[in-house]
């Protein structure tokens, strides 16, 4: 489903060029997205992720204090 006019959902139109954004990740193929790798007419436009990132922790004074907050666990 796609957001149609106003708040309806309709569903995907399969003849339709859609533009969709996401990260470079996901761009290149990542999580079995291989459609996005191989997809037509493809336009990476900005900085990498890991760029921004970099960027994003120099501008907060450049430390980061890593913590676990429950979402990771190990499975024995």
């Amino acid at each position: 489903m796609v957001k149609g006019e106003g708040d309806e959902w309709v569903p995907i139109d399969e003849e339709a060029t859609y533009t969709i954004v996401t990260n470079n990740y996901v761009r290149g193929g990542g999580d079995g997205f291989e459609t996005f790798a191989e997809g037509d007419n493809p336009y990476d436009f900005g900085p990498p992720l890991e760029q921004v990132l970099a960027e994003y922790i120099a501008k907060q004074g450049g430390e980061v204090a890593p913590y676990l907050d429950g979402r990771i666990t190990v499975l024995d």
